[in-house]
C-alpha cells in the first residue's frame, strides 16, 4: 500500500507533513524512535527546499509498505539536489 500527499513547499506545511508521517508510521506499528527520525528528516528537507524554492512550488510525500519494508519518499520538482549532503 502506498499513500501520497502533495503539499505546498512552505514552512506552513511542516505540521501537516509531520502529522501525515506520524499517522501512517503509527498505523504500520513503526517504533516511536524511527517515527521521530522520519519526521525530523521530512522537516529538514522541507525547510531547506522551502528556502530555495519559488512561491508556487510543491512537493510530494509518499510512504509505502511492501513486505516488511517501509519506504518514505520526498519528491520536489526542480533542480537535482540531495538534502543529505
Amino acid at each position: 500500500m502506498e499513500t501520497k500527499k502533495i503539499l505546498p513547499l512552505r514552512l506552513a506545511s511542516l505540521d501537516e507533513a509531520n502529522g501525515f508521517v506520524e499517522a501512517l508510521l503509527n498505523h504500520y506499528k513503526c517504533p516511536r524512535s524511527h517515527n521521530l527520525k522520519a519526521q525530523l528528516f521530512v522537516e529538514e528537507a522541507i525547510v531547506y527546499w522551502a528556502d530555495q524554492a519559488d512561491d508556487a512550488a510543491s512537493f510530494e510525500l509518499s510512504i509505502q509498505k511492501r513486505f516488511k519494508t517501509i519506504t518514505l519518499t520526498l519528491n520536489y520538482w526542480g533542480d537535482l539536489y540531495n538534502p543529505l549532503t
